[in-house]
């Protein structure tokens, strides 16, 4: 390379002269190039993302459901309010699970798509454990206390009727509003052990109204008194147990105490 193409003179009245090198001019030639090629790719990306929003390219063609038992698939896909056609990319997830959560009777919802159009909704929905009567109504309820319903009568309801409850108010969707929050936990407690055994086609009447003496009514015309929920899935065991091998043919009626240690007392009436 000729010296004289090897550096440019810049005449700069504030600092003096200042050499600039021919490596230099390169290097700045090659960043502008660089910038540009950026600004280039951002620009063609975000117009490539503005097309794919704007225009139904990635249309929804399907739509599934899964992991509803009580709720009909199509009730949920109108909850949802997505269509087929719809544009895939502008999809507000958020919304649309809000807008499932709204039913009492679902839990949990998730949303997953792909690029095929294909939209799955996963729902899990919750189990009414008991129902409770409250001025005129009848309420129904899941393990957590939440009102999944309201009805006004309980004649097809085949579910234990739970009493003792302190209630101050409630709301569809919603924890029902007591006096004392441990009759929550006990009612959780209470009835996972029942479901666990399979108990509530034989239970009428769970009465928690004292949490230190609760009682349950069975079809049997034999009330067990449970106490407090401490060793909750041994008592019911013994309950049922007893119940059907020793109380349930003799026709006795009475109540069978298992809410101590040691082996229940049955009180004929």
């Amino acid at each position: 390379m000729l010296p004289f193409l090897q550096y440019m003179i810049l005449d700069n009245p504030l600092t003096g002269v200042i050499f600039i090198t021919y490596t230099d001019i390169q290097k700045r030639i090659r960043k502008r190039k660089l910038r540009f090629k950026i600004i280039l790719i951002i620009m063609l990306i975000s117009a490539a993302v503005v097309f794919l929003f704007e225009k139904p390219v990635l249309k929804v063609a399907d739509i599934s459901v899964s992991g509803n038992n009580t709720i009909e698939a199509k009730r949920i896909v109108d909850l949802s309010g997505i269509k087929i056609g719809d544009n895939l990319l502008r999809m507000n997830t958020y919304a649309i699970k809000k807008n499932i959560l709204g039913n009492s009777y679902i839990s949990d919802c998730k949303i997953k798509r792909n690029l095929l159009g294909s939209v799955r909704i996963m729902v899990e929905e919750r189990k009414s454990v008991c129902i409770v009567k409250f001025e005129n109504k009848y309420l129904i309820l899941d393990r957590n206390g939440v009102v999944m319903d309201i009805i006004d009568r309980n004649n097809n309801i085949k579910l234990p009727m739970l009493t003792g409850l302190g209630i101050k108010s409630i709301e569809k969707n919603k924890v029902i509003d007591i006096n004392d929050e441990r009759q929550l936990d006990t009612l959780k407690i209470i009835f996972d052990s029942i479901t666990r055994y399979n108990l509530s086609g034989i239970i009428n009447e769970v009465d928690i109204k004292n949490l230190l003496s609760i009682y349950i009514k069975t079809n049997y015309n034999v009330d067990v008194l449970i106490g407090t929920t401490e060793n909750i899935d041994n008592k019911l065991y013994q309950a049922r147990t007893i119940i059907e091998k020793d109380l349930k043919g003799k026709g006795l009626k009475g109540t069978l105490d298992v809410s101590f240690d040691g082996n229940p007392v049955f009180k004929p009436d």
